[in-house]
């Protein structure tokens, strides 16, 4: 093993990654945006630059590429 140690994040640790729309509801335990609900550490993006209703009602391909600057 190597002793150089090299970045390229500003965090570390977590197993995956979870996108999330940027709501405010309760996430009990069994829920997605409930990070309790995974036995590993995972890190959360939230999307602010596309409105939720826009997601569920009328998501462009221009979107999808928003979405991917997130993750």
């Amino acid at each position: 093993m190597s002793d150089i140690v090299y970045g390229g994040q500003t965090v570390y640790g977590y197993d995956i990654g979870i996108i999330m729309l940027n709501t405010k509801f309760p996430r009990i335990l069994g829920d997605v945006g409930n990070a309790a609900t995974w036995d590993f550490p995972v890190k959360y993006e939230i999307v602010k630059e596309i409105p939720n209703d826009k997601v569920i009602l009328q998501l462009e391909s221009s979107d999808i590429k928003t979405l991917r600057r997130s993750s």
